[in-house]
């Protein structure tokens, strides 16, 4: 343990492995060369907004972490579809979309492939899911998602609104949080979407 300005900061163990795992698997995007760049600056916007929102929520030290964690590697699973597919600038069809929906089991399935992060594998499965048990890949609804995916769905959800990208243009705070008002005991949460919005 090392110390600075007269607090304990861990140097070793399980915390900081995961995150060491966590940060390579993110470095990963960087094969897909400028579009990579994107995956990389939304996970770390993800994470860092999953964090705020744990912290709101009053999540135990342990729980921060595992959403931080499973933040910044929610999207690893899109390293497993056709790059013709996740690269594409066009609307995708219906067939196309189906094959990205695949994105949350696949990263489940290499998470779970590493002794470290297995206890963040289901949150990063869950994370499409909806409240109303309309999303995928299991089609859960309310309780039966785990917390940590609730609140990673809204971050990302928020992040990728407010974003640009070759397929869209980002739109404004106040229009996300109206829609994430909106989608309320539908898609998402009520109870941490109103947590959400007091830390924004």
């Amino acid at each position: 343990m090392g110390k600075e300005g007269g607090l304990s900061i861990k140097t070793e163990g399980p915390s900081v492995l995961m995150e060491t795992y966590c940060m390579t698997l993110l470095n990963v995007f960087k094969l897909l060369g400028p579009s990579g760049n994107s995956f990389i600056i939304h996970s770390k916007r993800v994470s860092y907004l999953s964090y705020k929102l744990s912290k709101a929520l009053g999540l135990t030290d342990e729980d921060i972490l595992y959403v931080r964690m499973a933040g910044l590697v929610h999207d690893i699973g899109h390293m497993a579809i056709d790059r013709r597919i996740l690269l594409k600038s066009e609307s995708l069809t219906a067939q196309e979309y189906e094959l990205m929906k695949l994105h949350p089991s696949k990263g489940e399935e290499l998470l779970n492939s590493i002794k470290e992060l297995k206890e963040i594998a289901d949150i990063v499965s869950q994370h499409h899911e909806r409240i109303d048990g309309a999303g995928y890949p299991m089609g859960l609804k309310e309780k039966g998602i785990k917390k940590a995916a609730r609140i990673i769905s809204i971050a990302e959800a928020y992040d990728s609104m407010v974003s640009e990208y070759s397929y869209k243009k980002p739109i404004s705070k106040d229009m996300a949080i109206d829609e994430l008002i909106k989608c309320r005991g539908s898609q998402f949460d009520e109870d941490v979407v109103e947590s959400f919005i007091k830390i924004l």
